[in-house]
């Protein structure tokens, strides 16, 4: 089974799941939606909500994958990068669904560490993606897509090589982190981690252009 495959059938046992809860569960019970850097809390929402964007989000994603070859106009490229599209495609909807089932969980009254869970979920997220950025070929909606990258194929296959492994890097150290550290420098963690493999390739795409372009 290929990996977008699989995500659809996680897809549909999610689904069925949230239909379930809400279904059975009290709808109007809220429960926390959102954190503070701190780790605490900030906004909260009613279960039937956080219960229909978890499937709603993996719908669209999958859907904009299974059709995003008649959108590419790289259509090669995509192609070659099918393998990376699906496992990604895959990794967010296992997220999703470890969101629905967290919230499932607290509707049923389970005191779930669900910031935790959702920390873990990022980090294994950050390897996945981290590990086939560098098999995806120049297209214009998967990968580090700047001005930079696009205009260059080596500029993409450098640049994703080296975002590829600063992703796996971030999620390899969070992950191990994740399991150790107090709930409440949790959201430090995700900030620290973050934006070293969000900014740095990008830069570094302009770098390369830049030095190619005054050579």
């Amino acid at each position: 089974m290929t990996a977008m495959r699989s995500a659809w059938v996680v897809f549909a046992i999610t689904l069925a799941a949230c239909l379930t809860g809400l279904w059975l569960l009290p709808g109007d019970m809220q429960i926390p939606q959102h954190w503070n850097i701190h780790g605490e809390p900030d906004r909260f929402g009613s279960l039937t909500v956080a219960l229909i964007y978890p499937p709603a989000i993996m719908l669209g994603l999958l859907l904009l994958l299974t059709f995003l070859k008649h959108f590419e106009p790289r259509q090669e490229n995509l192609q070659e990068s099918e393998k990376a599209k699906g496992w990604i495609g895959l990794a967010v909807t296992l997220l999703m669904a470890l969101m629905a089932a967290a919230n499932i969980g607290l509707g049923m009254g389970y005191e779930v560490p669900v910031l935790r869970l959702l920390m873990i979920a990022i980090f294994m997220l950050f390897i996945i993606i981290g590990n086939f950025l560098s098999k995806t070929r120049s297209n214009f909606f998967i990968g580090i897509r700047t001005p930079w990258t696009l205009s260059s194929d080596e500029n993409w296959r450098r640049t994703h090589h080296l975002g590829g492994r600063l992703f796996m890097l971030a999620g390899v150290i969070g992950l191990l982190i994740s399991f150790a550290l107090a709930e409440q420098h949790l959201g430090y963690l995700m900030l620290g981690l973050i934006l070293p493999p969000a900014l740095i390739p990008v830069i570094y795409s302009w770098y390369l252009w830049h030095r190619k372009n005054g050579q």
